[in-house]
């Protein structure tokens, strides 16, 4: 049942989907999503932690949990949950 005025994220993402920067941009910040997620899912299948996959990626362990700066921020991309 929907209630009339009731606004709905899905509503909203529609709405906003048709200015063509925020398309472009959110776009780009699901395929980031969508690439974290596989590589999680490939690191869980391998049986690495996130510092085992940091030692092999010779780096930090912080590099790999996505607190990195975004790229458009001037930062490198982050790998959400890898």
């Amino acid at each position: 049942m929907k209630r009339k005025g009731l606004r709905t994220f899905k509503g909203r993402l529609r709405k906003e989907l048709k200015a063509p920067e925020f398309k472009r941009q959110y776009e780009g910040e699901r395929q980031a999503f969508q690439l974290a997620i596989k590589l999680a899912a490939l690191r869980e299948q391998k049986g690495l932690s996130q510092r085992d996959l940091a030692k092999r990626m010779v780096t930090s362990h912080h590099r790999t949990t996505g607190k990195c700066p975004h790229p458009d921020r001037g930062g490198s991309p982050a790998i959400i949950g890898v």
